[in-house]
Protein backbone atom coordinates (compact mmCIF):
# COMPACT_ATOMS: atom_id res chain seq x y z
CA UNK A 1 0.00 0.00 0.00
CA UNK A 2 1.13 3.53 -0.82
CA UNK A 3 -0.13 4.89 2.52
CA UNK A 4 -0.08 3.58 6.10
CA UNK A 5 -3.86 4.19 6.22
CA UNK A 6 -4.42 1.56 3.54
CA UNK A 7 -4.94 -2.08 4.37
CA UNK A 8 -4.25 -3.06 0.74
CA UNK A 9 -4.45 -1.74 -2.80
CA UNK A 10 -4.84 -3.16 -6.27
CA UNK A 11 -4.43 -2.01 -9.83
CA UNK A 12 -7.39 -2.51 -12.16
CA UNK A 13 -5.90 -2.70 -15.66
CA UNK A 14 -7.09 -0.16 -18.20
CA UNK A 15 -8.86 -1.13 -21.41
CA UNK A 16 -8.79 0.21 -24.96
CA UNK A 17 -5.89 2.53 -24.22
CA UNK A 18 -7.27 3.91 -20.95
CA UNK A 19 -5.02 4.05 -17.89
CA UNK A 20 -5.40 1.66 -14.97
CA UNK A 21 -7.62 2.45 -12.00
CA UNK A 22 -6.69 1.93 -8.37
CA UNK A 23 -8.70 0.04 -5.75
CA UNK A 24 -7.74 0.96 -2.18
CA UNK A 25 -8.93 -0.96 0.89
CA UNK A 26 -9.22 0.73 4.28
CA UNK A 27 -10.22 -0.56 7.70
CA UNK A 28 -10.33 1.52 10.86
CA UNK A 29 -11.21 -0.69 13.85
CA UNK A 30 -14.01 0.97 15.78
CA UNK A 31 -13.90 4.09 13.61
CA UNK A 32 -13.55 5.53 10.17
CA UNK A 33 -16.57 7.83 10.34
CA UNK A 34 -20.15 7.31 9.33
CA UNK A 35 -21.21 6.06 5.94
CA UNK A 36 -22.71 9.47 5.11
CA UNK A 37 -19.58 11.35 6.20
CA UNK A 38 -17.41 9.16 3.98
CA UNK A 39 -19.77 9.50 1.02
CA UNK A 40 -19.72 13.30 1.39
CA UNK A 41 -15.92 13.32 1.55
CA UNK A 42 -15.76 11.19 -1.60
CA UNK A 43 -18.29 13.39 -3.40
CA UNK A 44 -16.18 16.43 -2.52
CA UNK A 45 -13.28 14.80 -4.38
CA UNK A 46 -15.22 15.28 -7.63
CA UNK A 47 -16.59 18.28 -9.44
CA UNK A 48 -19.13 18.27 -12.23
CA UNK A 49 -18.55 19.96 -15.60
CA UNK A 50 -22.01 21.57 -15.42
CA UNK A 51 -21.48 22.84 -11.85
CA UNK A 52 -24.07 20.48 -10.33
CA UNK A 53 -23.50 18.72 -7.02
CA UNK A 54 -21.77 15.32 -7.24
CA UNK A 55 -23.90 13.93 -4.41
CA UNK A 56 -27.05 14.63 -6.40
CA UNK A 57 -25.68 12.68 -9.36
CA UNK A 58 -24.31 9.72 -7.39
CA UNK A 59 -25.74 6.25 -7.97
CA UNK A 60 -26.19 4.97 -4.42
CA UNK A 61 -27.39 1.55 -3.35
CA UNK A 62 -27.89 0.04 0.11
CA UNK A 63 -27.65 -3.75 0.24
CA UNK A 64 -27.70 -6.67 2.64
CA UNK A 65 -24.84 -9.03 1.79
CA UNK A 66 -24.41 -12.11 3.97
CA UNK A 67 -26.05 -10.22 6.87
CA UNK A 68 -23.78 -7.16 6.41
CA UNK A 69 -25.07 -3.68 5.64
CA UNK A 70 -23.24 -2.54 2.52
CA UNK A 71 -23.50 0.79 0.74
CA UNK A 72 -22.22 1.09 -2.81
CA UNK A 73 -21.74 4.26 -4.82
CA UNK A 74 -20.74 5.21 -8.36
CA UNK A 75 -19.92 8.77 -9.43
CA UNK A 76 -18.31 10.38 -12.45
CA UNK A 77 -16.83 13.80 -13.16
CA UNK A 78 -13.53 15.59 -12.70
CA UNK A 79 -11.51 13.91 -9.96
CA UNK A 80 -9.69 16.31 -7.66
CA UNK A 81 -6.74 14.04 -6.88
CA UNK A 82 -4.78 15.24 -3.88
CA UNK A 83 -1.02 15.56 -4.26
CA UNK A 84 -0.68 14.77 -0.54
CA UNK A 85 -0.53 11.22 0.83
CA UNK A 86 -2.95 12.17 3.60
CA UNK A 87 -5.51 13.54 1.08
CA UNK A 88 -6.53 16.42 3.35
CA UNK A 89 -6.61 19.76 1.56
CA UNK A 90 -3.73 21.20 -0.37
CA UNK A 91 -3.06 21.18 -4.09
CA UNK A 92 -4.89 18.77 -6.39
CA UNK A 93 -4.59 17.50 -9.93
CA UNK A 94 -7.86 17.79 -11.87
CA UNK A 95 -8.47 14.60 -13.87
CA UNK A 96 -11.47 14.81 -16.19
CA UNK A 97 -13.63 11.84 -17.23
CA UNK A 98 -12.88 9.96 -14.02
CA UNK A 99 -15.12 7.77 -11.89
CA UNK A 100 -15.34 6.42 -8.38
CA UNK A 101 -16.78 3.02 -7.57
CA UNK A 102 -16.88 2.21 -3.89
CA UNK A 103 -18.41 0.04 -1.19
CA UNK A 104 -18.63 0.43 2.56
CA UNK A 105 -19.25 -2.78 4.51
CA UNK A 106 -20.33 -2.24 8.11
CA UNK A 107 -19.15 -4.83 10.64
CA UNK A 108 -19.28 -5.00 14.44
CA UNK A 109 -15.52 -4.30 14.55
CA UNK A 110 -15.69 -1.29 12.20
CA UNK A 111 -16.35 -0.48 8.59
CA UNK A 112 -14.37 -1.72 5.62
CA UNK A 113 -13.96 0.75 2.75
CA UNK A 114 -13.28 -0.35 -0.84
CA UNK A 115 -12.66 2.66 -3.09
CA UNK A 116 -11.77 2.43 -6.77
CA UNK A 117 -10.88 5.57 -8.71
CA UNK A 118 -9.65 5.93 -12.25
CA UNK A 119 -10.59 6.82 -15.79
CA UNK A 120 -14.33 6.31 -16.28
CA UNK A 121 -13.72 3.90 -19.15
CA UNK A 122 -11.63 1.66 -16.88
CA UNK A 123 -14.00 1.87 -13.90
CA UNK A 124 -16.97 1.11 -16.15
CA UNK A 125 -15.14 -1.96 -17.50
CA UNK A 126 -14.65 -3.32 -13.95
CA UNK A 127 -18.06 -2.28 -12.59
CA UNK A 128 -19.84 -5.63 -12.99
CA UNK A 129 -16.91 -7.54 -11.47
CA UNK A 130 -16.83 -5.09 -8.57
CA UNK A 131 -20.51 -5.89 -8.00
CA UNK A 132 -19.69 -9.60 -7.91
CA UNK A 133 -16.85 -8.87 -5.47
CA UNK A 134 -19.24 -6.94 -3.18
CA UNK A 135 -21.63 -9.92 -3.16
CA UNK A 136 -18.79 -12.05 -1.73
CA UNK A 137 -18.39 -9.93 1.44
CA UNK A 138 -18.69 -11.90 4.68
CA UNK A 139 -17.30 -11.83 8.21
CA UNK A 140 -15.56 -14.93 9.53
Amino acid sequence: PSSPMRKDQFSLPGVSGAEAAELAVFFFPGGGGTVDANLKRWYDQFKQPDGSTTGNRAELEKLKVNMLSVTTVYVTGTYLKSRSLMMMGGPVDELSDYALLAAIAETAEGSWFFKATGPQQTIDHWRARFGTFVQSFRVK
